[in-house]
């Protein structure tokens, strides 16, 4: 049997009761002495070091708004002392999941310390006591549920090692932050005029105008989901329409088509709106497009294009760090370029 000693920091030092409401929430803070408080801190910190001494595993907690514990953020204390003790297993009992917006971020200071004390970590989630809520400007409702799904998120970074991964959760989500690793397909054709940009792209348009199939071959049973597969056997739905239309398959991002400028702003706004990929897989030629059509829009995207979208990545690689820290609302794209490009979400 293991025995972990804890304790939660409590400052003592308070007015008579009667001159208070509450020692939680709303307790002012004129009533905390900084000095008093940092002799506290380094006693407690002697504390556990000393239980370590006596073979004794050290535990800290953390609680919010109030004077019987003074813990606001125990991954701190738990940081001295994954470097000040030597053997003792550290416990943190908890990270109040419920109330921290970026669970990713727990995990990397678990991590962290965990590394510190060489592997001593024992990490426990919690999910706050219930007057802690509204001071952290949580709702307490589904908390239970945010607990676990914000537990399932760190178990899973801490157990993923070939790379990022994405997480769609109904309360976190985090996508992977290396945009090499993203590539995006669609019919590309450049030209020096808009009028011929637009001849060229309507002949590579074949590959989709002629991609006719059945609608038994296009949605044999288990592929779709049942509602998407009810609409097919309707005849609401289809895998490619008929006879697409060069504005409408530009208004869903599947060409980008026109002068140098065009086509960049096109690509630009696209790559801002999906947050950046590192790869474009242009489809240069479809149908009856012939070779000197071919070259002659291969050579100006080469030369008038690619550089610019190097630029791109380039400078979306030194923002990115700063925009990954921050949260990203859905947003609604309404135009790209000059065609009035539209995108819902």
């Amino acid at each position: 049997m293991k025995t972990w000693f804890f304790t939660e920091d409590a400052y003592p030092y308070l007015p008579d009761p009667a001159e208070y409401e509450s020692i939680r929430v709303n307790l002012p803070n004129r009533n905390y002495d900084p000095v008093k408080g940092a002799d506290l801190y380094h006693m407690y910190l002697d504390m556990w070091l000393a239980a370590e001494e006596h073979g004794l595993e050290i535990m800290v907690n953390e609680h919010h708004q109030t004077a019987t514990c003074v813990v606001p953020a125990a991954p701190l204390l738990l940081a001295i002392l994954a470097r000040q003790s030597k053997t003792a297993r550290l416990l943190i009992l908890g990270n109040p999941l419920p109330n921290r917006n970026q669970p990713v971020r727990v995990a990397e200071e678990m991590a962290m310390i965990d590394v510190i004390s060489r592997g001593r970590l024992e990490c426990g989630f919690v999910r706050s006591v219930p007057w802690e809520a509204a001071a952290a400007n949580i709702t307490a409702h589904r908390g239970v549920d945010r607990l676990w799904e914000a537990h399932d998120l760190i178990l899973k970074a801490w157990t993923t090692h070939d790379g990022p991964f994405n997480f769609e959760g109904r309360y976190y989500r985090h996508r992977p932050t290396d945009p090499d690793r993203l590539a995006y397909a669609a019919l590309v054709y450049v030209a020096e005029t808009e009028a011929k940009a637009r001849e060229g792209a309507e002949k590579n348009l074949w590959y989709m105008r002629s991609n006719k199939v059945t609608p038994h071959h296009s949605n044999p049973p288990g592929y779709h989901a049942p509602d998407v597969a009810v609409n097919f056997m309707k005849g609401a739905d289809s895998i490619v329409p008929q006879n697409p239309s060069l504005v409408d398959q530009m208004a869903r991002g599947n060409v980008f088509a026109g002068t140098p400028d065009q086509v960049y702003e096109q690509i630009k706004t696209l790559y801002e709106y999906a947050g950046g990929f590192g790869h474009l897989i242009m489809m240069g030629q479809a149908g009856f497009l012939t070779m000197a059509e071919t070259l002659g829009s291969l050579k100006l995207y080469a030369k008038e294009v690619v550089p610019r979208l190097k630029e791109l990545v380039a400078r979306h690689d030194h923002d990115r760090m700063q925009e990954l820290r921050a949260a990203t609302p859905d947003r609604q794209l309404t135009q790209l370029g000059s065609f009035g490009l539209e995108f819902a979400r």
